[in-house]
């Protein structure tokens, strides 16, 4: 009996002999795709796709009408912006991702840890040190340099599941003066060592704001202009969950009327259509009036190794 086409389209030069006992269930092609036209050059029948979470398009109509086999999309990642839903449930596609993995997924921290770099690199400048280096200077503006410490900072954290948790135990390891936190559905933190506030409040009195919900209809543009007027002086805010939680329009403007903000985000809207470097925070990236990376929270070994092994193992059942 043959083995039903697997088209895994991920990043996959690195997992070895990890997802090599899955070629006992499926016919599995390897081909990293980043661009739709690469994935409309196929004409293989695929019964099931992993597909690559950084992709720089969006699996709708036009790429399922192609694909007129394939039964069920199981993407390595917790996000899913990268596939119309709703298309694929007009074309009895079923989708499952990370999420409907919670207990596996506690075994990734890489999102969490990249986090945690981003609050530790913005409160002591370090873009800035670098850059000092580079223009042959050493503590010539050290007063610009310095920095905070954690234990000097309140922190809020706009979103308690997997990451806001380990994130609250880290800054607790570090002796955080106060940890806030805002998510409609948690009553507490699994350590319950932060306070639950309102959005307005996680704005008013948090000297770090970081951004890690899930994107979803009710987080789409959540967070816009009147929140942001609200951060107190030199406050920072970190994103690394979705471009589309801020009004980013509404972003750029705050951020020229507040120089005083530090604005760090790994990710930005544009990504999944390609056009991020169309976006309007990448001028003041270039400025060095804010700090930019291209989306590599989860990009670490052991991280997306794990990952594509639940995608495979989310798929097994359906064979």
């Amino acid at each position: 009996m043959s083995k039903p086409k697997l088209l895994f389209s991920a990043p996959f030069s690195f997992l070895k002999d990890d997802i090599k006992k899955f070629r006992e269930f499926f016919e599995i092609d390897f081909i990293e795709i980043w661009k739709r036209d690469e994935l409309l050059q196929l004409h293989a029948d695929y019964e099931f796709w992993i597909p690559n979470p950084g992709q720089n398009f969006v699996i709708d109509n036009s790429i399922l009408e192609k694909m007129t086999h394939l039964k069920i999309i199981s993407t390595p990642s917790t996000g899913t912006n990268h596939i119309n839903i709703l298309d694929c449930n007009s074309s009895n596609v079923h989708v499952v991702g990370l999420l409907d993995q919670k207990i596996k997924l506690e075994s990734i921290s890489a999102s969490a840890e990249f986090t945690f770099l981003k609050v530790l690199s913005s409160l002591r400048n370090i873009r800035l040190a670098w850059s000092e280096v580079e223009l042959n200077r050493w503590r010539d503006n050290e007063d610009k340099m310095r920095g905070h410490e954690i234990n000097e900072r309140s922190f809020g954290l706009i979103g308690m599941g997997r990451i806001g948790n380990k994130l609250c135990r880290y800054l607790e390891a570090f002796e955080a003066r106060k940890i806030f936190f805002y998510d409609p559905y948690v009553n507490c933190d699994k350590l319950n060592i932060s306070e639950k506030k309102d959005l307005d409040f996680i704005f008013q009195n948090s000297d770090v704001v970081v951004i890690c919900c899930a994107l979803n209809e009710e987080t789409n543009s959540m967070i816009s202009k009147k929140h942001l007027d609200l951060l107190p002086k030199d406050a920072c805010m970190i994103n690394t969950s979705r471009g589309e939680i801020i009004n980013e329009q509404e972003l750029v403007e705050f951020l020229g009327e507040r120089p005083d903000i530090t604005f760090c985000a790994d990710v930005i809207t544009g990504e999944v259509n390609d056009l991020q470097m169309h976006n309007p925070l990448i001028p003041l990236h270039l400025e060095k009036k804010i700090n930019l990376t291209p989306h590599i929270a989860g990009a670490t070994y052991g991280s997306q190794t794990k990952a594509a092994v639940f995608a495979f193992e989310a798929l097994i059942d359906h064979v």
